[in-house]
């Protein structure tokens, strides 16, 4: 009796030890399909539109300028500030899967202007300054040389299309007319 109850322990470890044979073949079989054929990523988009704005201002910027007889034309700084704004939106593509998994996310984003946006300037009084002594220089006969200035002569410009300054320069025209001054040179702002 003693030879059989050996007998049949042979028998149940040898059907154990297939049994645990077959969980790894299976445990193996399943681990190398799943790692042989990763799922496929799970792309996702967030967008947001925001309106981003701001300032800022800028304080004693020099124009100077020197002409071949020598003579140099400066202000002491041009005062004015900046404001700005654009309507934007912010677009950011991830794989779902990777943050299901606690992996790195490795984020795409994009940003885009649906619309364009605008830009203020502000001048100061300075830049009136500016204008209004050119404009009487120009009023008693000297010209404003522009190919030699070009930057003054765009600071001119810029300050005579503000509204408020073409409606005083119109205002005006009766008096500047009475005294027989020049005003050729408004013909363009005033038209």
């Amino acid at each position: 009796m003693h030879e059989k109850v050996i007998h049949i322990m042979g028998h149940g470890q040898r059907v154990l030890g297939g049994f645990a044979a077959a969980c790894v073949a299976v445990a193996t079989l399943i681990t190398a399909v799943v790692g042989a054929a990763p799922a496929s990523a799970t792309a996702d988009t967030r967008s947001t539109t925001k309106f981003v704005n701001g300032s800022t201002a800028l304080h004693g910027v020099a124009l100077t300028q020197s002409s071949l007889a020598g003579v140099t034309v400066a202000t002491s700084g041009l005062d004015a500030s900046v404001d700005w704004g654009q309507l934007t939106k912010v677009t950011t593509q991830f794989d779902t899967d990777d943050v299901r998994q606690g992996r790195a996310v490795d984020p795409v984003n994009t940003v885009s202007r649906p619309i364009t946006g605008s830009m203020t300037a502000n001048w100061s009084v300075a830049d009136l300054a500016v204008m209004s002594n050119l404009t009487t220089m120009q009023y008693i006969g000297f010209t404003l040389e522009r190919a030699r200035y070009p930057k003054l002569a765009a600071l001119y410009d810029r300050v005579l299309r503000v509204p408020e300054v073409t409606a005083a320069l119109q205002a005006e025209q009766p008096v500047v007319q009475q005294m027989g001054l020049k005003s050729e040179f408004l013909n363009a702002v005033l038209a």
